[in-house]
């Protein structure tokens, strides 16, 4: 089913910069251990069959990250994260690499054929219990969870290939009963390089509780012949999954939408949804309607970037979707992949890369009001590209996967974890100072 034609209303929102002062506060968790993706021993010219590199001191003990691993430490980003079954999930993302950081002898890891292994898609699988505060992490000996998107071998060896793993981006994932057996399944969509645009499904009670991954029906087509995207938007309301925007999703230049019946498993198809096509942006959902935060802009079939960095707060109307995208309201500083979650009718957003650099801002947008105000708790650490999720009880997950900024300017993928509660609206106490609040670094090393 396709449809087309849909337009965007624009409409003037007010923001107030206030500073909220709440008993809100974060703890820092353990952290993932964030094994490297590899099994020892001989192989074909595509499997990775040596271990994580030696020489190299930023991963495999990092300045902030002492934590090193039986198969080596490898901290990702982009990866997603959700809350379901009381454990908080992150899989996938971006391993670390020359262009995003790396300190001096950094050796990048190959197999003994002599193949890289490609560090923008990773097979990180991640289990944390907040009870016991413990990690039940992929390894390719198979003693944790299953890895995301790995292969089978001869005798049924597990190996993580040249080519495998995915980053979605932070906001394409939700959880889902399917089978109504009292465990929520996780339903992440897409991700490069997954070009058919479909759900893989992990459902973490079979297979003696390692669990097993499952794809759902291809996406449909757009009229361009795309179906994949990453860094966009997946949520779920009731019984649909809404997929929209990012990158490689529909026509060039759109932010389009694709609608996923669980119950019928099928697909609906709206081209155009907005004119600028959006991309790293937050996602949340309250009520029955969907809240895109920040990101990216860009317009035209060049898919020329209009604007980095965006404030912007975008809604889509489910009961409305021929309404198109409606402009609500604006952040108090504009940024992209932040860690965004939606609870009781607010939508909080934390860190996120600005103009300025990777930020420790906790920003809450209530959408009743259109006003965005900044919390006086901010993440201890300025970070991007974070996996972040919501339990039903109000515990804002945040990390576990992400990039932070360094004492010496230099960005690194970290697997540090933290925890808070979601503050309830409070009483404003003072104009907001946002040099105090946005902590740019002084100087930057890399590129984001």
């Amino acid at each position: 089913m396709r449809r087309s034609g849909l337009h965007v209303s624009l409409t003037v929102s007010a923001i107030v910069l206030v500073v909220v002062a709440q008993a809100a506060y974060w703890t820092e968790r353990q952290q993932n251990p964030s094994w490297f993706p590899y099994r020892q021993g001989a192989g074909d010219m595509y499997m990775m069959d040596l271990p994580i590199p030696t020489a190299t001191p930023g991963f495999m003990a990092g300045p902030s990250d002492p934590l090193t691993g039986v198969q080596g430490y490898w901290p990702t980003y982009c990866a997603v994260g959700i809350c379901a079954n009381d454990k908080y999930y992150v899989c996938g993302g971006q391993g670390p690499n020359l262009a995003l950081g790396a300190p001096a002898g950094y050796a990048w890891p190959s197999n003994s054929y002599g193949q890289g292994y490609s560090y923008i898609r990773q097979s990180l699988m991640s289990v944390y219990d907040p009870a016991a505060d413990t990690w039940t992490c992929a390894k390719w000996d198979m003693t944790g969870p299953v890895p995301y998107n790995y292969s089978t071998g001869t005798g049924g060896v597990v190996w993580a290939r040249v080519g495998d793993g995915v980053y979605p981006g932070a906001a394409q994932a939700f959880a889902f009963d399917y089978d109504n057996d009292g465990t929520e399944e996780i339903y992440i969509h897409g991700g490069y390089p997954i070009w058919d645009g479909w759900f893989t499904i992990f459902d973490p009670d079979v297979n003696g509780g390692q669990g097993a991954w499952s794809n759902s029906v291809p996406a449909v087509n757009y009229s361009s012949g795309y179906k994949a995207q990453y860094n966009g938007g997946c949520v779920r309301i009731g019984s649909n999954a809404y997929v929209i925007a990012g990158s490689f999703w529909g026509p060039p230049g759109l932010s389009s939408l694709q609608v996923f019946d669980l119950a019928a498993n099928t697909w609906s198809v709206y081209e155009g949804v907005y004119s600028t096509n959006l991309s790293r942006f937050g996602a949340g959902v309250v009520g029955t309607k969907v809240y895109l935060l920040g990101g990216m802009e860009r317009v035209g079939l060049s898919e020329t970037v209009s604007l980095r960095y965006s404030p912007h707060v975008f809604m889509l109307d489910t009961e409305n979707l021929a309404a198109g995208l409606t402009h609500v309201g604006i952040l108090a500083v504009g940024v992209e992949q932040p860690c965004a979650v939606a609870w009781r009718g607010r939508l909080y957003v934390v860190a996120g890369l600005s103009a300025a650099g990777p930020t420790n801002l906790f920003q809450v947008f209530n959408p009743e009001t259109g006003v965005t105000t900044v919390n006086d708790t901010p993440l201890p650490i300025n970070a991007y590209g974070g996996s972040c999720a919501i339990s039903t009880g109000g515990t804002f997950f945040v990390g576990g996967a992400l990039r932070y900024t360094d004492t010496d300017g230099t960005n690194y993928n970290t697997s540090r974890a933290w925890t808070c509660l979601i503050p309830e609206p409070g009483v404003l106490t003072r104009a907001l100072v946002l040099a105090s609040l946005c902590r740019g670094p002084r100087r930057r090393k890399a590129s984001p």
